[in-house]
């Protein structure tokens, strides 16, 4: 009997080893199979929270170890694209779709991506291979009409939005190009106050309409008027421009000419030439010629100047990133044979994004210079001996304002706040924290022949100039909207604050 009972004891731990040897393997087998639904649900969670960035690096190592699984990749294309990391996302929706031929959908869901990042070049093949599998699709008929109209073709995408019932995004889509193609009435008052002192309160009108992308004419009126002391000005402007628009070749442009009626009752035209140039989807040059008065000062009122101003500008503008802008400018008065300079840079860190908050953090630099000084005395040599104002003769910019190796650096703070879907808020501030220029004073010489003149002296300084501006926009119908906005400027010559409202309204008729 006790070899009997050893050989049962024996079969029975065997028997109970190899049934906990299989719980063991199922209990793996099971916990294997629940990884990818685990996964996946985890990162669609992370998503739905707004954490793209530790999704993205969950699906990454995930979409590694799958590559047979359709969601995985698809998902994780998704999820870098979200976490604004477009070149990873390009690379894992290309390798979904050559793993996947037969997908339209991750097509679909491709091209839409492109298009919400402004390739559209790389987006129309998708859609094109997609309608051949649904032509009525109603996210593909979106993606048509959004491209026909950031294109300029307006009647089209209308067309285009009519083969589909209306959505709420069609909607907004449809009342953007009626609000782009329509006749519009622009009123504008704005006020400008500095401590010279002047003051100049400027009301304009605006009309204009769409005709063609490549006409879009407009009619502007302005009546700025001008205030020191007890004294008033006018400078009646009446002007009339074109705006053209050649999408496809990445090309704007606008084209101005005006009659102006000076403060010294003489009367002169007025022109401005802008062109705009978009290349590799943020790169933007823009090349700006024009002959605008100059009456910013007291004495340009009564000495008026028409400066040709020549400017070139280049900016790369992927605001989801770095972005910034290199100008220079240069300012040439055919009456005195003089001219302004201006050299700048700025760039912004990657926003910080807190749901519909953006903020961007920045530096500037910037620098300019005159050929020659245009400060001088506001007194002639007789009055300052008469008044003995020998050691402190009062000056001022004549005609125009004339630095002298002015130099700044700056910090910029820009702010961007949507509180709601028609109301948009904003606020830039550049703050400079380090200015050096040459500042002019006065001081009475002999010169060569014994004659007493006025000199000029330089000294160099540090000043810490700043420029604040904010605005409200609020869009109080389809066809109407409201702007308010500020400024305050302080520099080493003024300091000045200007206001504005603009009131904008459309006249289209949406049958």
């Amino acid at each position: 009997m006790k070899p009997l009972r050893i050989l049962f004891k024996t079969i029975f731990r065997i028997g109970s080893l190899t049934l906990l040897f299989s719980f063991f393997i199922a209990l793996c087998s099971l916990t294997t199979l629940a990884q990818p639904t685990d996964t996946l649900a985890l990162s669609k969670q992370l998503n739905k929270s707004g954490k793209f960035k530790k999704a993205e690096k969950l699906m990454k190592v995930y979409a590694l170890n799958h590559k047979d699984n359709l969601d995985a990749q698809w998902i994780y294309a998704q999820t870098a694209y979200w976490a604004k990391h477009f070149k990873q996302s390009n690379l894992a929706y290309t390798q979904a779709m050559s793993q996947f031929p037969s997908n339209y959908y991750l097509k679909l869901d491709y091209a839409l991506k492109l298009i919400e990042n402004g390739d559209i070049k790389k987006a129309l093949p998708l859609l094109d291979i997609y309608k051949q599998y649904d032509s009525t699709s109603s996210d593909l008929i979106l993606a048509y009409a959004k491209i026909q109209f950031w294109q300029g073709y307006y009647k089209q995408a209308l067309q285009t939005l009519k083969l589909k019932d209306i959505s709420v995004s069609s909607t907004t889509l449809k009342h953007e190009i009626l609000s782009a193609k329509t006749t519009y009435l622009k009123l504008n008052t704005s006020y400008f106050s500095d401590d010279q002192p002047l003051q100049i309160t400027t009301p304009n009108v605006e009309i204009g309409t769409f005709i063609h992308p490549l006409f879009s004419p407009y009619l502007g009126l302005s009546l700025p008027w001008f205030r020191q002391a007890s004294i008033s000005n006018y400078a009646p402007i009446i002007n009339f421009g074109n705006k053209l628009n050649l999408t496809k070749a990445g090309i704007t442009s606008t084209i101005n000419a005006g009659i102006i009626r000076l403060p010294d009752n003489s009367t002169t035209w007025t022109a401005s030439f802008d062109l705009n140039k978009t290349s590799y989807k943020y790169l933007a040059l823009n090349l700006i010629a024009s002959r605008q008065p100059y009456l910013i000062t007291l004495s340009s009122l009564k000495n008026p100047s028409l400066p040709a101003h020549f400017s070139f500008n280049a900016s790369w503008n992927n605001f989801n990133s770095w972005n910034g802008k290199v100008s220079s400018s240069i300012d040439k008065f055919s009456s005195d044979h003089n001219y302004v300079y201006k050299l700048s840079a700025w760039l912004f860190a990657p926003p910080i994004k807190i749901s519909s908050f953006q903020c961007y953090i920045g530096y500037a630099y910037g620098y300019s210079s005159s050929k020659e000084n245009r400060y001088s005395s506001q007194y002639s040599i007789a009055e300052i001996l008469l008044y003995k104002m020998e050691d402190d003769i009062k000056g001022l910019y004549n005609p125009y304002f004339t630095p002298t190796e002015q130099s700044v650096h700056s910090a910029l703070v820009s702010f961007n706040f949507k509180p709601h879907k028609k109301v948009s808020m904003g606020a830039n501030a550049n703050l400079g924290f380090l200015g050096t220029t040459k500042n002019p004073s006065l001081l009475l010489a002999k010169n060569s022949g014994a004659d007493t003149t006025i000199e000029l002296e330089y000294t160099s300084i540090k000043f810490y100039p700043h420029e604040i501006s904010a605005f409200v926009l609020i869009q109080l119908s389809p066809k109407l909207s409201l702007k308010a906005d500020y400024a305050l400027l302080k520099n080493n010559f003024y300091t000045s604050h200007k206001a504005g409202l603009t009131l904008k309204l459309n006249f289209w008729n949406e049958k």
